[in-house]
């Protein structure tokens, strides 16, 4: 009986062939034919490579159709767009400044003095290759009331950008599409007009920007939408008369935008005033250096975003909700994010308020009401004051739920200081130690880069060991060590107590007799004293409550021998990972440091962090040292050569 049959279920061209050919075979028509070695075998050769072909388009496609498997850029933006996401451009950066005009001649003083939207300013930024000028340009109107032949401008936000324009005449069909792939979407300004020689002109504002719901709108709403199109692209879309207004024929829209320059203007903090100064000079106070410049949204990160942000709805009311509004109007510059509700605060620190400023008040455990938000920058380690007050007030206020505040924090660093000792067999490697250890720190710097640096994140021994051991495979072994560092930021002058959470314990193998201290720390000097203090732990053991506590003492030096100055009693909480330091004024530190640090020996070497708190390797102050491994030498005494290395710290 002739085989009728065909198996589907391979892709692979060899495997479709031989099926073809099994086919074949079966037929009564082609029992003895040689399929190798005829004309046939090209023919099949030919339905096997188009069989291929529709399978790896088919499977292609089909993977395109979906926002996990898609892969192509368009593909994952078109998908996020029946999310209601629309990824973030390119961000230019920002910097804040006071712009002052003076001596202004007294036949052109005039009451006001108007600053236009994109006024330019000019900054150099030194790079790899040297100095570059970059230009600003405001993002908003700004008016000054002359004061003694002066004016001055406080808070004038300006953006990177090269300014550009495009102007188009409505007519059936027209797409407004802006033709630069680098424009910043945030400094995008559309405006509609009758026609060319009309003096109407009338502004429209993104949609998302209007503290409105789709619903709300009307055809007397000047919003536009806007969408990523083919390249990176992005399309300007009105309202159609019933949700949003609708430009008629014929009239004209203007679109100006600044094309950014991605984060090539990070750090620039000296700005020039480029616009007219009525005869007079002008100088320009940096408040906050550029910062903020990045790519746009990768697939990645829209792939994440989109769903969130969607689940969200465009209101915030769990902590994903914040998380998601945030990353998808602030993400070029989030490297991590962390929100948690005020009722899960354990940490002490001090928040900002909406104009960037501190607080007077700091927070310590559950705040209700509240939910804190912590946010460590692409390019930096704290968000600047600017960035702080657009994402509580541009981004979150409009979108937050009533009797809920939201607080920006600034990240804490627990700075992980790291000792290894790599063990290496010279037998299999024509490497020196010292090529080695450049390997080990590669792949240390590697691992501290895209396993820390982030928040709600655990430093766990047994992957940095295996890193170090995975640098070469050399490598036989290694000891690695860890001690812990927090900066405390002293209120000069100022009496005050002081917390610090390091939230990891602290190793309780303390023989004070012999300086053997769990706690240590950096010099600086307190009231009525001109000479160096510092700190040390004193164990005390296990109170009623099963707590192992400690005294905080404060000591000075005196001919090499610690002279204790004061003792903060019951101060260190070991299981916990806290010291408290009570009525406490500091004047000075020591001027061979730059800060105040307490370094501390944690009772385990998995490092963790809670809430605003970020662990890091603290790459200035790790030691690397590689030696050859003794056993690998052949030496007949077995361990006896060993060169032993200590894991405590």
């Amino acid at each position: 009986m002739a085989n009728r049959k065909i198996n589907t279920g391979e892709l692979d061209f060899d495997a479709i062939k031989q099926n073809l050919i099994d086919f074949l075979k079966g037929q009564s028509e082609f029992t003895d034919y040689d399929f190798q070695g005829s004309g046939l075998s090209v023919i099949l050769d030919v339905l096997s490579y188009n069989t291929h072909y529709n399978g790896l388009y088919n499977n292609m496609a089909v993977n395109e159709a979906f926002l996990d498997t898609a892969s192509k850029r368009n593909s994952v933006v078109s998908l996020a767009k029946n999310l209601g996401y629309i990824p973030s451009s390119v961000k230019s950066s920002l910097a804040e400044v006071n712009l002052v005009i003076q001596g202004v001649p007294e036949a052109n003083i005039t009451t006001y003095l108007h600053i236009p939207k994109y006024s330019q300013f000019t900054a150099s930024v030194i790079g790899v290759g040297g100095s570059k000028n970059y230009t600003f340009y405001t993002i908003e109107d700004y008016l000054a009331t002359e004061a003694s032949g002066s004016y001055t401008f406080t808070g004038v936000k300006i953006k990177e950008g090269v300014y550009s324009s495009i102007s188009y005449e409505v007519l059936d069909g027209q797409r407004f599409v802006i033709p630069n792939s680098n424009c910043d979407t945030e400094t995008i300004t559309v405006t509609v007009k009758d026609s060319t020689l009309s003096t109407d002109v009338q502004e429209y504002v993104n949609a998302k920007t209007v503290n409105k719901q789709l619903v709300d709108l009307d055809a007397t709403d000047k919003i536009y939408f806007l969408k990523e199109i083919e390249d990176g692209k992005y399309e300007i879309e009105f309202g159609n008369g019933v949700i949003g207004s609708k430009p008629a024929n014929g009239n004209l829209v203007s679109i100006q935008y600044l094309i950014s320059s991605k984060a090539d203007a990070n750090g620039a903090k000296t700005f020039s005033y480029d616009g007219s100064t009525l005869g007079g000079s002008s100088y320009v106070q940096t408040i906050s250096v550029a910062s903020g410049g990045a790519e746009a949204e990768d697939i990645e990160i829209i792939r994440y975003n989109a769903p969130k942000l969607f689940a969200a709805q465009s209101r915030c009311v769990t902590v994903s909700d914040y998380s998601s509004m945030i990353l998808n109007n602030f993400s070029g510059n989030i490297q991590s994010i962390n929100v948690w509700g005020g009722e899960d605060n354990i940490v002490s620190f001090t928040p900002y308020d909406s104009t960037g400023s501190l607080y007077g008040a700091t927070y310590t455990g559950p705040i209700y009401g509240r939910v804190f938000i912590s946010i460590k920058p692409t390019d930096s380690d704290y968000l600047t004051s600017a960035e702080k007050n657009y994402i509580k007030n541009t981004i979150l206020k409009p979108r937050n739920v009533i009797g809920v505040t939201p607080e920006l924090v600034d990240a804490e660093f627990i700075d992980v200081i790291a000792n290894i000792t790599a063990y290496y067999n010279p037998k299999v490697t024509t490497l020196s130690a010292n090529d080695l250890r450049l390997q080990v720190l590669t792949a240390i710097t590697n691992y501290n880069t895209t396993e820390l640096n982030r928040f709600d994140n655990i430093l766990r021994i047994s992957k940095m060991q295996s890193v170090v051991d995975a640098s070469n495979t050399a490598i036989v072994g290694n000891i690695t060590t860890l001690l812990l560092r927090k900066e405390m930021i002293p209120d000069f002058g100022n009496n005050r107590n002081y917390v610090l959470y390091l939230m990891n314990p602290f190793s309780t193998d303390v023989n004070t007799a012999l300086n053997n201290n769990s706690v240590s720390s950096t010099g600086f000097y307190i009231l009525n004293s001109t000479e160096l203090h510092y700190f040390d732990d004193e164990y005390l053991g296990a109170n009623s409550s099963g707590k192992n506590i400690g005294n905080l003492r404060m000591y000075k030096l005196s001919m090499g021998e610690k002279v204790i100055v004061r003792t903060f009693a019951n101060a260190v909480d070991y299981d916990n990972g806290v010291i408290t330091i009570t009525d406490l004024t500091i004047t000075g530190i020591d001027s061979n440091t730059s800060g105040l640090t307490i370094t501390v020996k944690p009772e385990s070497y998995d490092i963790a962090s809670v809430n605003n708190q970020i662990v890091r390797l603290s790459m200035q102050d790790l030691v690397i040292d590689v030696i050859q491994d003794s056993l690998s030498l052949d030496n007949t005494g077995g361990g006896t050569y060993h060169k032993f290395t200590s894991s405590r710290s």
